[in-house]
């Protein structure tokens, strides 16, 4: 039997409203007032309203494919932050809309249209007095954010609300994976190159840059991209003169701002200011500071037809051109260039190593992976502070759980093996131990990672990719599309799920690889679920059917409490079509499918289990089938060795009647010719 263990995770179980369009027996979500502009690909706004104190809230209805952030949903909604839109509650409702269940949040209301950047462009920037007040209050509330361990609050402009020219509060920043529509300027260079959905990085010194770019904003008003074509020409722009001194060149800016400035948008994220530091230059305890101009002499390297003065922007270059970027691994100006513009040995030190490591084969094959690798270690002694790297795909490394999910549900498969590939090689440790740094991972996250991706096999459904990504991401719904328009998140609900998908399609009950996986991360299973019964039958134990009984029995033992009679009565139905295709004995057949067909229909799934599991009764049949056969075989011999004998005396026959006959002539012709003579 199947042994069950229950893993000890951060699973949170979500309550569940049991009123269509309405959470919390209260909150009725007005399906026809969407509120477009703050949709997105991943949920859709919709005016709410309190029944019982006709107040007006926001419903956020998320997609179910979508990964919500439910722990920072519950640790908000339960420890309320002043500074930050309120969750009120959150649950899982059905929508006549869609016919689905998906998880909702309702969020207290807001004019969406009241945010710093429509205030900048009705009545013009801030003074220095308002952003010092308003940084007061975005500290505050970035403070009591992180003694919750949450990160990434997407602060800019347009996500931060006003009321009467003042800051009021920032939006929720729940709606999507962390930063994934974050504005480009706001980004911190860290994570500039990371896809979208695998910015997350656990430290404060990200929305410490977004603070500091969004006071820039608020004073001066500038056009960040309005020179640039697209985001990489604006990321060259800042990363080879510096974001403080490419976005300050030439403008007139307080000295104490500039001392913000200074310090919240250093490029270097070990070096930036944190929580701390804000506060002491709101107490005024800071120093002066001198200014830098983009005009400083600097020594350049050449790449891909341009010129690179900085490690960081030529990082960010060979990143962008990986093809081409293996040149550099190879050619002996990199060291001298970085020699005259770096003065940390260390570094010099990895750079030289890294240019005369060597290919340990000459096979084609080997050497492109040799040279994956060594791009990617180049790029983090270039970058030292940046993500986790490989041809056409950068992560920060805490974000992986959450980007794996993404992927999988989007069916990035190639880019899913790029990811599994950064974690069988412990890529992270080509990165100091510094939790501001993206490419940084934890102790504890860096075992489980690579244990989880070293025992992963795609030939094996329980310890598959799906596996791996539910194993990381325990809050994640199961994306089986049996399950469509179902939002399940632990085995109980599976169990109820399937029972009534199982009333509702009599005809086959089929679990797929997303279930299998599900059942097999929620319950620790080390490999597939063996067959309950037919162990001596390959070609029975190995059909979807026994599988799914299998599978079923084991869910049931897990939540015994849980009636599965419509899961009874179709496997039932399978389970006898199987047998009336492979037993042989007639009485056997019909006495067995009478029975399972009772038990069945009594929802009985030990009953079934039990009536399979002698397995004597099978290997009789079997036997039988055997010996008759064989019988059958030796009885044509003898019809066959009949049939030869008789064709012989049928021939002899025919011949001795000819011959009989031909002689009868002959000596009708010797009488005939004596009585002429």
């Amino acid at each position: 039997m199947e042994e069950i263990e229950q893993t000890e995770n951060d699973f949170i179980e979500i309550p569940r409203s049991g009123t269509e369009n309405t959470v919390d027996g209260v909150y009725k979500i007005h399906l026809t007032k969407e509120l477009s502009d703050l949709s997105n690909e991943f949920c859709k706004y919709y005016h709410t309203t309190n029944n019982a104190t006709k107040e007006n809230f926001f419903s956020i209805v998320f997609e179910n494919n979508f990964l919500a952030p439910l722990e920072y949903i519950d640790s908000l909604m339960r420890n309320p932050i002043n500074g930050l839109n309120n969750i009120v509650t959150y649950s899982i409702a059905k929508l006549s809309s869609t016919k689905r269940e998906h998880l909702v949040v309702i969020v207290d209301s807001y004019d969406e249209g009241s945010t710093l950047a429509a205030h900048l462009e009705s009545a013009g920037t801030l003074s220095l007095e308002q952003i010092e007040a308003m940084v007061r209050k975005v500290t505050h509330l970035i403070t009591r954010l992180q003694d919750n361990n949450i990160y990434g609050c997407s602060i800019n402009p347009s996500n931060i609300l006003m009321r009467d020219g003042k800051f009021f509060c920032i939006r929720e920043f729940i709606n999507s994976y962390p930063l994934f529509h974050q504005e480009i300027p706001y980004i911190a260079p860290e994570i500039a190159e990371c896809h979208e959905a695998a910015r997350f990085n656990p430290t404060v010194k990200g929305d410490v840059y977004a603070l500091g770019v969004t006071a820039l904003y608020a004073y001066i008003k500038p056009g960040f991209l309005d020179d640039y074509e697209d985001a990489w020409d604006y990321n060259f722009a800042r990363f080879e003169h510096t974001t403080y001194k490419y976005l300050l060149n030439n403008e007139k800016i307080p000295e104490r701002l500039r001392t913000f400035l200074k310090w919240t948008l250093h490029d270097d994220a070990t070096i930036r200011w944190d929580i701390d530091n804000i506060d002491l230059w709101l107490g005024h305890e800071n120093s002066k500071i001198h200014y830098d101009s983009l005009n400083e002499k600097k020594s350049s390297i050449e790449f891909n037809g341009r010129s690179y003065s900085t490690m960081k922007s030529l990082a960010y270059g060979m990143f962008n051109h990986w093809s081409d970027a293996i040149s550099v691994t190879k050619d002996s100006k990199l060291f001298k260039w970085a020699s005259y513009i770096q003065t940390n040995t260390d570094i010099l030190v990895d750079i030289k190593e890294i240019l005369n490591t060597k290919s340990d084969t000459s096979f084609i094959v080997t050497n492109a992976i040799n040279s994956n690798a060594k791009i990617a270690k180049l790029l983090s002694v270039l970058d030292p502070n940046g993500p986790l790297r490989r041809d056409g795909l950068a992560v920060s490394a805490e974000a992986i759980p959450g980007f794996l999910y993404y992927l999988l549900v989007t069916n990035k498969k190639a880019m899913i093996n790029s990811v599994i590939t950064l974690m069988k090689d412990e890529t992270w440790f080509d990165y100091a131990d510094n939790k501001d740094i993206a490419g940084h991972l934890s102790l504890g996250s860096s075992d489980s990672f690579k244990a989880a991706a070293d025992s992963t096999k795609s030939s094996s459904i329980a310890r598959g990719v799906e596996r791996l990504v539910y194993s990381l991401n325990p809050n994640a719904s199961c994306h089986s599309a049996l399950l469509k328009g179902m939002y399940i998140t632990n085995i109980a609900e599976l169990l109820v799920a399937l029972d009534d998908f199982a009333k509702k399609n009599t005809k086959r009950f089929n679990i797929d690889r997303h279930i299998t996986a599900f059942i097999a991360a929620k319950l620790d299973l080390k490999d597939d679920v063996k067959p309950i019964t037919f162990q001596n039958f390959p070609k029975l134990s190995e059909n979807s059917v026994i599988k799914g009984l299998s599978i079923i029995n084991l869910l049931h033992q897990h939540e015994p409490e849980i009636e599965i009679p419509n899961i009874c009565k179709v496997i039932g139905n399978d389970l006898n079509n199987l047998l009336k295709e492979h037993l042989h004995n007639v009485e056997f057949k019909k006495e067995l499918t009478s029975q399972i067909e009772e038990v069945a229909q009594e929802g009985n799934i030990k009953g079934i289990i039990k009536l399979l599991s002698n397995q004597q009764q099978f290997i009789n049949d079997y036997n039988g089938y055997r010996e008759a056969c064989q019988e059958a075989k030796n009885l044509k011999k003898k019809i066959k060795s009949l049939t030869n004998n008789r064709g012989i005396f049928d021939k002899s026959l025919l011949l001795g009647q000819k011959l009989t006959v031909l002689l009868s002539y002959v000596l009708c012709f010797l009488v005939t010719v004596a009585v002429i003579v």
